[in-house]
């Protein structure tokens, strides 16, 4: 159990690192540029965004634990926006 919770520990430390980087790219990048550089842009954000939601899952067992424990649920909120 215990090298399975160091691996758990050394992915977050990559997805944080990675996390970082791309942070890094999408703050210096030219995105506005080209129609080329947007999708690119786009791209880099979509990833970060799945990148970030897969570390908050490698979260989840300790994370609902804690609120078991402290008596607190997540609730979600389902919203429609017509256009």
């Amino acid at each position: 159990m215990e090298e399975e919770e160091q691996q758990q520990e050394q992915e977050r430390h990559r997805c944080e690192k990675i996390i970082a980087i791309l942070d890094k790219a999408i703050k210096d990048g030219p995105w506005d540029k080209t129609i080329f550089l947007k999708a690119s842009g786009k791209n880099l954000r979509e990833l970060r965004a799945g990148l970030h939601a897969y570390m908050e899952a490698l979260k989840g067992p300790e994370t609902a634990e804690s609120n078991a424990a402290t008596g607190t649920q997540t609730r979600y909120l389902t919203v429609y926006i017509s256009l």
